[in-house]
C-alpha cells in the first residue's frame, strides 16, 4: 500500500528524483512522506505528515545532496497517521529504512530490543526493522547480511529499501510478497514499488522475486536469494499500453472526472481484437482447451473488482450457460471451497498486487483449479502468479476511486463469456454475433451518458446534504448499485448501501423515510425486472423516500415531479451495466465536489492494497 523509491546516481539529482518518484506513487498512500539522502556528511532525513507537496515545502530551496537516497509515501497500518515520528524513513544508528508491508511479530521483537537498551521514537512496526538491521550491522555484518538476518526474524509481508552511513554508496532492497522493481540506466540506478515512478527515467525494469535481495551500487545491481546465490532476472521493456505513462489531467479539474470521460476509449481498447464478426472470439493467448472441460467459473476480487466480478458471474451464466460464482477474495482464502480441475478461477485485480486476491489465486492453484488472471497492470505480481493473463486496457488510473476499472473489467468478462461459450459449444454462432454487435455499440452509448454530466451535477448538488443513500438494482443492475454506493461513500464520506432490490423488503425498507434518497438502477424496458423495479420504486415513494432513477429513455408509469430521472440510452442486457454505471460515477463525483472533498485522494484509502 505504501510507496517506496530509491536512487543511486548524481548527487545534485537525488532529492528531485526521490520527490518526483514519490509523486507518481502517492495514490498508494498519502498519510505522510519522507526521504533520506546519504552524502559525504552522513544521512539527512526529511519527513512530514501529509502529502508530497508538504514534504517538498519542508525541504525548501536547499535540498540535501548525496549520491544515494530512499523515499516513502505512507498509508498507515499502525500508529497515528498524522504523526511526524511515525512517518518513514525510520532511522536507528547508522541505518535508515523505508517499508511497505506489515511486521506481524513486531511486538515481541520490540520488547526484546527495548530490553537491550534500544530507544524507539515511533509507534510503528517498521522501526523494529531499522533497529534489527542496525543491531546486526553494528556487530560487523554488511548491510546486505544485516537485512537478510532481519528478514529471517520478521514475519508478514514486507518490501524494504535500506541505506547506511557505513556503506554510503549502497541501497539494499528486499522483498517478501510486497512488490519491488529495479532499473539500471547506466549512470543511474532506481528502486520502486511500481513502474510509474521509474518510467520517465528508464526504458525497462526488473522485478525482484519472492524472497530475493538486491544490492544497488553505482557499478550495478546484484540480485541474490536468501542462500546468497546470484539470481539473473531479465529486464522487461516498459511497453504497456499507457499503464506507466506520466498521466496528466488534460484540462479536467480532477483525475477522477478525466477517467470517467476516458471510458468510451478504454472499453473500445479493451474489446479491440477480442470480438470478431462470425462469433469466433480470440482472447489473448487463452487456449480453448483450457475451457472445454470446465464445469464452473469462480471470480475472486476485492472492492470494485468484486462488484465487477458479480457482473461477470451474470454474464458467464447468461452467455456461456455455465454455473458461475463470485467470491470476495479475502473470504475465499479462508473457506473450505472445493475448486478442482473442473473449476476455472478468475482472479481479478486492477493493480495486480492486491494481497487477498493473490492469496486466493494461490489457494486455487494449489487445489488444482484452472486459473485466469484479469489485471490492468502488465508489471503486477499477479502476472507472475498466473499462467493465463487477460489485460484490461484501461490505461493508467490515477484517482483512488476506480471508474474505468469497473467498465473495462466488465467488458473483459463479456469477452471471456463469449470465449467460454464458443469453446464449450454452448453459445450458438448467431447469438454470439448478436452479442458482439451489442458490445461494439457500448462506447457510443457511454458517450451519450457523458453528455448528461451537467444534468447529473444539478441533481447531485440537490441531494448532497443527505446523510444516507440506498442503491437498488436487479440482475446486472445489482452490481451497478453496489458500485454506485461504493463510489459515493469512498469520495463523499456519506453512508451509502447497495442491495438487490428484491431484498428491500427483507430489511432495508426499515430505513426509508422522507430523508432517505433511494437510487434505482433500471435495466432495458423489455427486461421482466423493469416492472418489478417500478413496484419497488412505488413502495419507496409510499414511505416518502426520495427517488433517483437511472432509467432508459422510455415510457414508465408512476413518475412525478419529485422524482429525479436520469435518462440513459436504451440498450441491451449486456451493455446495460457499462452504460448505467456512468451516471452513478458522475453523481458521486459531483456530490463529493460540492462538499469540498478531496476527490482524487479520499481519506484513509489507497489505490493499491498489498496487505491483508
Amino acid at each position: 500500500m505504501c510507496g517506496i523509491v530509491g536512487y543511486v546516481g548524481f548527487a545534485e539529482r537525488t532529492c528531485n528524483v526521490l520527490c518526483n518518484g514519490l509523486g507518481k506513487l502517492d495514490t498508494r498512500g498519502y498519510d505522510s512522506a519522507g526521504i533520506c539522502v546519504v552524502g559525504e556528511n552522513g544521512a539527512s532525513v526529511f519527513k512530514t505528515p501529509g502529502k508530497i507537496n508538504r514534504l517538498v515545502e519542508e525541504i525548501g530551496s536547499n535540498p540535501p545532496e548525496g549520491k544515494v537516497g530512499i523515499g516513502h509515501t505512507r498509508w498507515a497500518t499502525q500508529g497515528d497517521p498524522e504523526s511526524r515520528e511515525n512517518a518513514h524513513p525510520h532511522t536507528a544508528g547508522a541505518v535508515s529504512v523505508v517499508h511497505n508491508g506489515v511486521v506481524e511479530n513486531w511486538k515481541p521483537l520490540r520488547e526484546r530490543l527495548e530490553s537491550a537498551g534500544r530507544v524507539f521514537l515511533s509507534d510503528t512496526d517498521t522501526e523494529v526493522i531499522a533497529h534489527l538491521i542496525d543491531e546486526f550491522h553494528g556487530a560487523g555484518d554488511t548491510l546486505l547480511e544485516a537485512v537478510k538476518k532481519t528478514f529471517a526474524e520478521i514475519t508478514g509481508y514486507s518490501a524494504i529499501a535500506a541505506v547506511s552511513e557505513k556503506e554510503p554508496d549502497t541501497i539494499v532492497a528486499a522483498k517478501r510478497f510486497s512488490p519491488i522493481v529495479l532499473a539500471d540506466s547506466g549512470d543511474e540506478k532506481f528502486v520502486s514499488s511500481d513502474v510509474p515512478a521509474l518510467a520517465q527515467w528508464c526504458g525497462e525494469v526488473t522485478a525482484l522475486g519472492e524472497g530475493e535481495f538486491a544490492v544497488i551500487k553505482p557499478g550495478g545491481i546484484t540480485i541474490t536469494d536468501s542462500e546468497g546465490n546470484t539470481v539473473k532476472r531479465p529486464a522487461r521493456k516498459i511497453e504497456d499500453g499507457g499503464y506507466a505513462v506520466d498521466a496528466d489531467k488534460n484540462g479536467f479539474p480532477h483525475y477522477m472526472l478525466k477517467e470517467i470521460y476516458e471510458q468510451p476509449r478504454a472499453v473500445a481498447d479493451t474489446l479491440r481484437g477480442r470480438i470478431h464478426t462470425g462469433g469466433v472470439p480470440v482472447l489473448d493467448d487463452l487456449d480453448p482447451e483450457l475451457i472445454r472441460s470446465v464445469e464452473r467459473v469462480v471470480f475472486v476480487g476485492c472492492g470494485t473488482s468484486h462488484y465487477a466480478s458479480i457482473a461477470g458471474r451474470y454474464l458467464v451464466e447468461s452467455i456461456a450457460q455455465i454455473h458461475a460464482d463470485s467470491e470476495i477474495a479475502s473470504e475465499f482464502c479462508y473457506r473450505r471451497t472445493k475448486a478442482g480441475p473442473e473449476t476455472l478461477v478468475v482472479a481479478v485485480s486492477q493493480s495486480g498486487e492486491t494481497a487477498d486476491t493473490l492469496l486466493a489465486l494461490s489457494k486455487a492453484a494449489e487445489s488444482g483449479a484452472k486459473t485466469v488472471v484479469v489485471t490492468n497492470n502488465p508489471f503486477g505480481k499477479i502476472i507472475d502468479a498466473g499462467r493465463n493473463v487477460i489485460l484490461t486496457k484501461a490505461g493508467r488510473e490515477v484517482s483512488v476511486a476506480s471508474t474505468k476499472t469497473f467498465t473495462t473489467q466488465v467488458a473483459t468478462f463479456a469477452a471471456l463469456a463469449l470465449f467460454i461459450g464458443r469453446a464449450r459449444g454452448t453459445l450458438p454462432q448467431n447469438r454470439a454475433a448478436e452479442i458482439e454487435k451489442e458490445l461494439r455499440s457500448i462506447s457510443a452509448l457511454q458517450s451519450e451518458c457523458l453528455a448528461l454530466d451537467d444534468e447529473i451535477a444539478k441533481i447531485a448538488v440537490e441531494f448532497s446534504e443527505h446523510s444516507n443513500f440506498l442503491f437498488l438494482g436487479r440482475g446486472l443492475g445489482y452490481p451497478v448499485a453496489l458500485e454506485g454506493a461504493l463510489k459515493l461513500k469512498e469520495i463523499s464520506y456519506i453512508h451509502a448501501e447497495g442491495a438487490a432490490a428484491g431484498e428491500m423488503k427483507h430489511g432495508p425498507i426499515a430505513l426509508i423515510d422522507g430523508k432517505m434518497p433511494v437510487v434505482f438502477v433500471f435495466p432495458s424496458r423489455e427486461e421482466p425486472s423493469f416492472e418489478r423495479l417500478l413496484s419497488n420504486m412505488a413502495e419507496v415513494k409510499a414511505r416518502r423516500g426520495r427517488v433517483i432513477a437511472v432509467m432508459p429513455d422510455c415510457e414508465a408509469p408512476n413518475l412525478d415531479e419529485e422524482d429525479r430521472i436520469i435518462r440513459v440510452p436504451e440498450c441491451g442486457l449486456i451493455a446495460n451495466p457499462l452504460v448505467s454505471v456512468i451516471p452513478l460515477q458522475l453523481f458521486a463525483y459531483h456530490v463529493a465536489r460540492s462538499l469540498g472533498k478531496d476527490v482524487d485522494q479520499p481519506r484513509n484509502l489507497a489505490k493499491v492494497v498489498t496487505v491483508e
